[in-house]
């Protein structure tokens, strides 16, 4: 879920369901699965400049990539709002496996300037559970880990061993309002928690809270 509270204004709310594996069966036919990037940062690093080679799933006894090749991102950009790699359509059915390879050594800024990173591993397998559903779109969230990935062995002197994690994320809904307190229409709480409960149909048992947020609306 995602939730952007301010004062004196609407609150704008977006409900994602991150369903649990066999909360849906999949039915025969193609769908699309779409693969999006995020950061986990780093204290002390401005950017970190990776060339990905490409990202993989794995579908039955493949290895399937999505999105065009030697994408170049700055992996800090992503820490907030996830960097589109690219979508497969195919066969529907749940798989596990996600691969990430980088062919060349990143870079990364810290205060004392620009550094060339040596890359520990070119290839990362993670088993992370991806759904295709007939006639849907689902994204599956990769999330590349800066903060247990990059390693600093001294000034300037940096090695990237990378960790990636995952899940998925669907998008069912959204409502909009204002938070208000109780029989106190002109005043907004310093703090809100907002719960997404699924009502009825397949994908989780009915009254399932399937996300919560907790928003500071000072902010």
């Amino acid at each position: 879920m995602t939730t952007l509270l301010r004062k004196s204004l609407a609150a704008g709310l977006v409900v994602a369901a991150m369903l649990l594996s066999g909360c849906q069966t999949p039915g025969p036919g193609l769908g699309t699965l779409a693969v999006q990037l995020v950061d986990t940062p780093a204290p002390g690093i401005k950017e970190l400049n990776v060339k990905i080679n490409r990202i993989q799933v794995k579908i039955d006894e493949s290895w399937v990539t999505v999105g065009p090749i030697d994408q170049t991102v700055n992996l800090l950009d992503y820490r907030r709002v996830p960097y589109d790699f690219g979508e497969i359509t195919y066969g529907a059915g749940e798989r596990s496996g996600v691969r990430l390879i980088i062919y060349e050594d990143p870079t990364v800024v810290d205060e004392d300037g620009t550094h060339v990173v040596d890359l520990v591993r070119k290839q990362t397998t993670a088993d992370i559970t991806h759904w295709i559903f007939v006639s849907g779109r689902w994204t599956l969230i990769v999330d590349f880990n800066v903060a247990e990935s990059l390693i600093k062995h001294g000034p300037g002197d940096y090695s990237l061993d990378p960790v990636i994690r995952g899940g998925m994320y669907n998008t069912h809904g959204q409502a909009e309002g204002v938070v208000k307190l109780a029989g106190s229409p002109g005043v907004v709480p310093e703090a809100a928690e907002i719960k997404a409960v699924y009502l009825s149909g397949g994908q989780a048992p009915a009254d399932s809270v399937i996300n919560t947020s907790s928003v500071d609306t000072n902010r």
